[in-house]
């Protein structure tokens, strides 16, 4: 059986909030959910794999109570995925990725009394998951305005992310957001998004008819799907972070890849599109069991 530890606030309890992966696992008695406070607490966690998920959630003695318990489960012989403190953090992975090479752009904290090489920039929160604050910035001045306005929230500036721009629009204009997953010792591309604006959600394809041919788009999108590129890249990633178990966002760059972030918990915002969607029927017959399959592969035991 896989334990999946989570970190609340920030998810509320009970069926349908892990999405559909999970909580299969879960009526199928594969999979068992568990908070923090409550394997804290002493409830009996299976033999197998579990999964430290929400790990940048994890601080002061939620994170001290949860490396004990990872020794916890070494010691019980079980099979951790997601080290809670020696994971790399948005932060500490940036900064990381781009002292190895890896990345080409830089990153800095709101607090760092630095000088930007160069503009433009964006500004976010060190953990959180809202994406930029408000757009690019191209001066000295916007920068400074930025971080005045995060302090005069009542924000620690410690707090705030200084990333510099990486322009990956393609010669055709579109930006392309790529997802890999990591899964043990697995790694295989998960699923590629399109957008006109830098900031690329998970917008409907549909939307770029207008000015795209959207059956090339798809053939793209799936064609990365069943390939494998990037992987002994993104495999350095996953060792550098101590990721055992997410997602990879990234973007290609002058053939090279670009590290967006890694997600430590992304099988809630892994749900199918909407039915009418292009991409439903193979999302339903191809990703999910892919990454079903995936799951499954790191606990053999029956």
């Amino acid at each position: 059986m896989i334990t999946y530890l989570w970190a609340p606030p920030g998810r509320a309890k009970g069926g349908g909030n892990f999405g559909p992966l999970l909580d299969e696992g879960v009526r199928d008695g594969r999979v068992a959910i568990a908070s923090y406070p409550e394997a804290f607490a002493g409830r009996a966690i299976a033999a197998g794999p579990v999964v430290f998920s929400d790990v940048p959630r994890l601080w002061g003695p939620p994170l001290v109570e949860s490396a004990r318990l990872w020794q916890r489960v070494v010691t019980a012989g079980g099979h951790p995925l997601n080290h809670p403190v020696r994971g790399l953090r948005r932060f500490a992975l940036l900064r990381r990725l781009k002292a190895e090479g890896l990345n080409s752009f830089d990153i800095w904290r709101g607090d760092e009394r630095r000088e930007p090489m160069r503009y433009p920039l964006f500004v976010r929160g060190i953990n959180d998951r809202d994406g930029p604050y408000g757009g690019l910035i191209h001066d000295r001045h916007q920068l400074d305005d930025a971080i005045e306005t995060w302090v005069g929230r009542g924000r620690d500036p410690e707090h705030l992310l200084i990333v510099e721009f990486c322009d990956t629009r393609s010669t055709d204009r579109l930006y392309r957001r790529y997802t890999a997953y990591v899964v043990g010792e697995r790694i295989f591309p998960w699923r590629m998004h399109f957008g006109r604006e830098w900031i690329v959600r998970e917008p409907r394809i549909e939307n770029l008819a207008s000015d795209y041919d959207i059956g090339a788009l798809i053939a793209e999108e799936r064609a990365f799907a069943a390939g494998d590129q990037h992987v002994e890249e993104l495999r350095r990633v996953a060792k550098l972070a101590h990721l055992g178990l997410g997602r990879i966002d990234y973007a290609i760059q002058n053939g090279r890849i670009e590290i967006w972030e890694i997600n430590w918990s992304p099988f809630e915002h892994e749900l199918p599109p909407p039915a009418d969607d292009p991409q439903f029927d193979w999302f339903m017959t191809d990703r999910l069991p892919t990454l079903r399959a995936a799951i499954d592969a790191i606990d053999p035991q029956p």
